[in-house]
Formats: structure tokens, C-alpha cells, sequence
């Protein structure tokens, strides 16, 4: 005859067994929780903005041009604007302090002159600069004189839709005023879109 406490046993002892083993092991140990933080593998990847052309230099804006001579002024610009219609000989790079913290623009133009890119001149070329203040101030208006000595000269290393860059060098421009002195002498031209 079956014994059965001798059954009742083994199905005790058997149910104890699954039991500790989905506890993985007895002993009353259970298994340790995971406090480690999960990596989400569904993150939106960060955008960091749109690639500037191939060998463009960083956004130099704001920068500052300090006036001295004729008049005494400290200029910081940090909205340029550039053109160059299609099909045409003009290039305009523009410059004006976003804030109105003054009324000072700045310009660097070469115009019926620009084929592509490189170096013009203000004797050679039709490339001019000029700074000029706009309405609510004295209506300063200064620019390259090669009669007076400014040597001016507008470098253009790239222009396309989405952007152009260059410099421009005049240490000094004039007005019947008289002169001033810019510092520094070279300023950048750069712009992300062009017109």
C-alpha cells in the first residue's frame, strides 16, 4: 500500500524546489535588483544645426571695430547680410548691430567688378568700403580715398547659396571730417545664406 504522507512529501518538497529556483537559489537569497540606469536606444540623435560649407570658418560675429580719429567710436556688429544676385557683377557684404546700440552700417562692395573669387582693390577694381550712420545720428559717412593713401583691398574666397566668406583690409578710410582709424584693420566677411 502507498504510503501517502510519503507522497505528500516529495510533492512538498518538489513545489519548495520551484519555487527557490525561480527565486534563483535558496538559501533565502533572491536576485539582486538592477540599479543600473537603462540606456535608451530609441533617443532622438541631438541636431547640431546645418553643416557649413566645406572650409568655412566659424561665425565671427559679433565682432567689434574701434573708430578712432575724426571720431571716437566702438562698433559691435553681429548681423551680416551678403548679395550676389545671379548673373551679376556685384558682390555686397552689409553689416548692422542687431540691438540698435547704434546706427552705424558697414559695407564692402565690389561692384561691375567680381568674376569669382580672389583679391580686389580699390584702384583696380570698383571695390569699395564704407561706414556710414544712419538716420537719428550725424550723418557720418566714411570710405576709401586712394587719393588721400587708403589702400583697400576686398578678398573673397567663396560665394555660393549657402554662404560667403572673405575678409576685407583698410586700416584707414576718410570724410570731409577727416580720417579715421579702424581696429582691426581686417574684417571678416562672413554669411550662411547669400541673395
Amino acid at each position: 500500500m502507498l504510503d501517502l504522507r510519503s507522497v505528500e512529501s516529495v510533492r512538498t518538497r518538489g513545489i519548495t524546489l520551484l519555487f527557490c529556483t525561480a527565486l534563483v537559489g535558496c538559501g533565502g537569497k533572491t536576485a539582486e535588483e538592477d540599479t543600473s540606469t537603462p540606456v535608451d536606444t530609441q533617443a532622438p540623435e541631438t541636431d547640431t544645426g546645418e553643416a557649413l560649407p566645406e572650409g568655412m570658418p566659424p561665425n565671427p560675429a559679433p565682432f567689434t571695430v574701434n573708430i578712432s580719429g575724426a571720431i571716437e567710436e566702438s562698433l559691435v556688429f553681429d548681423t551680416p547680410s551678403c548679395s550676389h544676385p545671379t548673373g551679376s557683377a556685384n558682390f555686397r557684404a552689409f553689416w548692422r548691430n542687431g540691438g540698435g546700440d547704434h546706427v552705424f552700417v558697414l559695407f564692402a562692395e565690389i561692384l561691375g567688378d567680381y568674376t569669382a573669387p580672389g583679391t580686389y582693390n580699390g584702384t583696380q577694381h570698383n571695390a569699395r568700403v564704407k561706414l556710414q550712420e544712419e538716420a537719428g545720428g550725424s550723418g557720418y559717412y566714411f570710405s576709401a580715398d586712394a587719393e588721400e593713401g587708403d589702400s583697400l583691398s576686398i578678398t573673397v574666397e567663396s560665394v555660393g547659396k549657402d554662404g560667403a566668406w572673405g575678409e576685407f583690409m583698410l586700416p584707414r578710410m576718410h570724410a570731409d571730417e577727416g580720417a579715421i582709424t579702424l581696429t582691426p584693420g581686417t574684417v571678416q566677411i562672413w554669411c550662411d545664406e547669400v541673395d
